[in-house]
C-alpha cells in the first residue's frame, strides 16, 4: 500500500523524520533479536550440550507472517539446508521438531520424491513422511508411547467447499501437499506436516533452504518480511453443468431483444488483492458471468456460468478435468456489467462452447474463462497476475480490485463504447438474477 508522504521546507524537521525512520527500522529488528533470543534459551533448556552444539545459530531464519514472528528455523552445522530444527511459538508457548528432508529428491517433472523424517525436540517422539509426487502418501509414527508404529495411509480425495478433511475409518485424506515447486530457489514447504500436523498451520507454507548468513524474514518492506504464505485452493461447483451447449440452447439472436453479460467477481477477502482467505466460503475466490436475454414479450432467459476444476487444483497440482457450474447462487462484491447487441451475445456464448476443458490454475481458471469469453467482442478486461511466489496468474482478488477503480468512461470508451454499470459492496453480499427460462 503506497503512503504519502509530508514535505516540508524546514530542514530541522526532514532531518528530525529521517532519523526517526532509522529508529523505527532499528526498534523492528531489535523486537525480532529478542524473538529468536528467546527461541534460543528455549532451545538450551530443552536439548542436551552436543545436540545444542549440532546448531548454527548464524545460520537461522525467522518465520513471519502478516508481519509476525511464528516461528524459528535453525540450520545445522555442516549439513544441507535440508537438515534444520523448527521451532514454532504458537500462544505463548514453545515447541519444535528436528526435520530431515535431504532424503527428497526432485524429478525432471519437478516433484518431489522420498521421505520426510521428524522428530521432536527431546527425541520422544518421530514421524516418517513418504512423499510420491509432492504429496503425503503414508505417514509412519513411532513413539515412547506406542508399542508397535502407528502408520497411516492417505489418499487425495476432496470433498466440496471444504478443505481436506480426516475420515475416521478406513484411509485419511490428504489434507495438503508437502513441497509446493515454483522453479528454481522457490521451494515451499508445508508448516502443517513440519508443525506436528497442526490444523492451525494446515494451508501456510515458508520458504525452505538455508542462509549464509542472519536474515530476519527473507521478504521486503512492502510485506512486513514475511517469509509464510497461505496457499489458495480452487473448489470444483456445487452444481455442475453436464453440458454448456444444453446450458445456453435457449438464447437466441432477436433484433427486438435486449442483451447484457455481467462479470461477477468473489474476492476472498473484499476490497482487496488477496489472492486467499482461509475462512471465506470461496478461499480464493471466483469470477462468473451472468447472460441476460430480455424479449419483448416480458420473458427472459438468464445463466449464471463460472469455470471450475473438476475436483481441486492448486499450486504444485495446479491442473485438474474443467467443468462448468451453475452459480447462481453464488454471491459476489464486485460486478461489471455490459450492454452487448445480440451477434456479440452469441459470440461470447460460442466462446464458452469451445474453451478448453483442462483447468489450469496459472494460466486458465474462472478468471481467465471470463476474460476469454469478453475478449473474443473485444472487450479486454484488466490483466493484473498475482504477485505471490507460490501463485502467479489472474485471479478474483486482482480482478475485482481492478474493476472498483476502472474510469468506466475511459474503459467503454476503449471497449467498443458499450454501456457499462458497476456495481461494489464491502462484502460478498450481492446476489446474480436467478436462472430463468427455458425453450
Amino acid at each position: 500500500m503506497k503512503k504519502s508522504l509530508f514535505y516540508s521546507s524546514f530542514i530541522p524537521i526532514l532531518i528530525f523524520s529521517a532519523c526517526k525512520k532509522q529508529n523505527i527500522n532499528f526498534l523492528a529488528n531489535q523486537t525480532q533479536d529478542l524473538f529468536f533470543d528467546s527461541s534460543v534459551q528455549f532451545l538450551k533448556a530443552q536439548l542436551t550440550k552436543q545436540d545444542f552444539s549440532k546448531l548454527n545459530l548464524e545460520n537461522e531464519k525467522v518465520l513471519r507472517y502478516r508481519g509476525e514472528n511464528i516461528g524459528v528455523q535453525i540450520f545445522e552445522k555442516n549439513e544441507s539446508p535440508k537438515k534444520y530444527i523448527l521451532l514454532k511459538k504458537y500462544n505463548g508457548s514453545y515447541s519444535g521438531n528436528w526435520i530431515d528432508m535431504s532424503a527428497l529428491k526432485l524429478s525432471k517433472d519437478s516433484s518431489y520424491n522420498g521421505t520426510v523424517n521428524i522428530k521432536s525436540i527431546n527425541k520422544e517422539t518421530q514421524v516418517n513422511l513418504k512423499v510420491k509426487n509432492n504429496q503425503v502418501v503414508q505417514v509412519i509414527k513411532t513413539s515412547n508411547t506406542l508399542q508397535q508404529p502407528q502408520i497411516i495411509n492417505y489418499v487425495p480425495t476432496y470433498k466440496k467447499h471444504n478443505s481436506y478433511s480426516r475420515e475416521e475409518e478406513g484411509t485419511i485424506e490428504l489434507p495438503d501437499i508437502v513441497i509446493y515447486w515454483g522453479g528454481p530457489d522457490q521451494d515451499y514447504t508445508s508448516l502443517y506436516w513440519l508443525f506436528n500436523q497442526d490444523n492451525v498451520f494446515e494451508v501456510y507454507y515458508f520458504k525452505d533452504g538455508g542462509s549464509s548468513e542472519t536474515t530476519y524474514g527473507g521478504g521486503s518492506a512492502g510485506n512486513n518480511g514475511d517469509n509464510v504464505t497461505a496457499a489458495p485452493a480452487f473448489i470444483p461447483p456445487t452444481h455442475p453443468i453436464t453440458d454448456i451447449k444444453t446450458e445456453v440452447k435457449c438464447f437466441t439472436n432477436n433484433v427486438s431483444s435486449t442483451y447484457s453479460i455481467s462479470v461477477n467477481i468473489n474476492e476472498p477477502s473484499p476490497g482487496t488483492r488477496d489472492v486467499f482467505s482461509p475462512f471465506s466460503s470461496f478461499q480464493a475466490g471466483h469470477t462468473f458471468l451472468t447472460l441476460e436475454q430480455h424479449n419483448t414479450d416480458g420473458s427472459s432467459i438468464i445463466r449464471n456460468i463460472g469455470f471450475y476444476p473438476k475436483y481441486s487444483a492448486k499450486p504444485g497440482d495446479p491442473l485438474d478435468v474443467a467443468v462448468f457450474g451453475e452459480d447462481s447462487n453464488t454471491p459476489f462484491d464486485v460486478s461489471l456489467k455490459i450492454s452487448v447487441s445480440g451477434s456479440d451475445f452469441i459470440t461470447v456464448i460460442r466462446n464458452l462452447e469451445n474453451q478448453t476443458m483442462v483447468y489450469d490454475l496459472n494460466n486458465f481458471n474462472c478468471t481467465n474463462s471470463a476474460m476469454s469469453a469478453l475478449k473474443s467482442i473485444n472487450i479486454n478486461l484488466p490483466s493484473t497476475k498475482s504477485a505471490s511466489a507460490l501463485f502467479s496468474g489472474n485471479n478474483p482478488g486482482d480482478l475485482g480490485e481492478d474493476i472498483r477503480n476502472l474510469d468506466l468512461n475511459n474503459f467503454s470508451a476503449n471497449n467498443g463504447g458499450r454501456k457499462m454499470t458497476r456495481t461494489v459492496s464491502n462484502s460478498n453480499n450481492q446476489a446474480a438474477p436467478k436462472r430463468n427460462g427455458g425453450c
